[in-house]
């Protein structure tokens, strides 16, 4: 009868405990991950959850974010080279450096279109890069917002969405004095600024930006205009102007910089500045259009001294 009871008793207890450390520490689930809506699929090590943090294995998330990866055995690094393909150079040519264990990365970003924002220092990680069967595994979210793509968590579904930017990029001139409207567009690869642009023509360079976790897009431009003032005593003036900011479908919220230079010399005459709000344009469709901006420079100076 005792023998009876204490087998009953170790059951008991074995059971009661057994289950309270299995409660406490339930598997985590394997996240999913999605590049612009595209299931990104792991062929032999699935993603992995460590301290908060997503590694996934290395050639698959550099490549879908147009990378080529190198593996280097006797140092146990990592090397990923992204080219920017842009026609400006905005985002960068980008080399990103990871070591097996190493709580830093190494990053080189060469910016063609601004060099003062070229990068060439370290990183820190929350968790580095390690080797999980026979797989070389990488910080998802690191990675891909060092690449230019924004990085969204589920928590519920155990999901991350990775969008990449959509870019568009625009050469054009613009007649805004003698009511000629759009003149022309140029092909970006094949296109090379005129010395002297015709008086009252406006050249511009636009770029769009839009990710998929985002309503509006963003945009950049850049406008060049030369002015005859010689009848007036005066010289040749060339306006150059940026502008950059957001836009949905009913408006641009623009913030601008116009520069004021001699055409002769190019010696810096002045500097103004300001913000706008501009409508959108619409085609016989009904559809916005986002490839060509409704701001020009001619604006920006009536704007500038009306507002005096």
């Amino acid at each position: 009868m005792k023998k009876v009871s204490l087998l009953f008793f170790t059951i008991i207890l074995t059971l009661t405990f057994g289950g309270a450390a299995s409660a406490a520490a339930p598997q985590t689930p394997t996240p999913t991950v999605y590049i612009d809506g595209e299931k990104l699929d792991f062929a032999d090590q699935p993603p992995v959850i460590q301290n908060g943090r997503t590694l996934v294995p290395m050639r698959a998330i550099f490549e879908a974010l147009g990378a080529e990866v190198k593996w280097d055995q006797v140092t146990q690094t990592v090397t990923a080279f992204r080219p920017d393909e842009t026609y400006a150079g905005f985002l960068g040519d980008k080399t990103i450096t990871l070591t097996i264990g190493k709580n830093t990365a190494h990053l080189v970003s060469d910016v063609r279109e601004r060099p003062e924002n070229s990068r060439d220092e370290d990183i820190a990680l929350d968790v580095p890069a390690q080797v999980m069967n026979s797989r070389t595994m990488v910080p998802l979210r690191f990675v891909s917002e060092t690449l230019d793509a924004h990085v969204k968590w589920d928590a519920k579904t155990n999901r991350i969405d990775i969008y990449t930017p959509e870019i568009k990029e625009y050469w054009y001139q613009y007649d805004p004095i003698f009511g000629r409207g759009l003149i022309q567009r140029y092909d970006l690869w094949t296109y090379e600024e005129p010395e002297e642009l015709e008086f009252h023509i406006e050249q511009t360079y636009l770029r769009t930006i839009k990710y998929g976790d985002q309503k509006n897009r963003e945009f950049y431009a850049f406008f060049v205009k030369r002015v005859n003032l010689t009848d007036y005593g005066l010289p040749i003036v060339r306006y150059e102007m940026e502008a950059r900011g957001t836009v949905d479908d009913k408006y641009w919220n623009i913030a601008f910089d116009l520069y004021e230079f001699d055409d002769a010399t190019r010696e810096f005459r002045g500097h103004a500045a300001g913000k706008y709000q501009a409508p959108v344009w619409y085609d016989e469709n009904g559809q916005p259009i986002y490839d060509q901006t409704p701001f020009n420079i001619a604006f920006a100076i009536w704007l500038l001294d009306a507002r005096q």
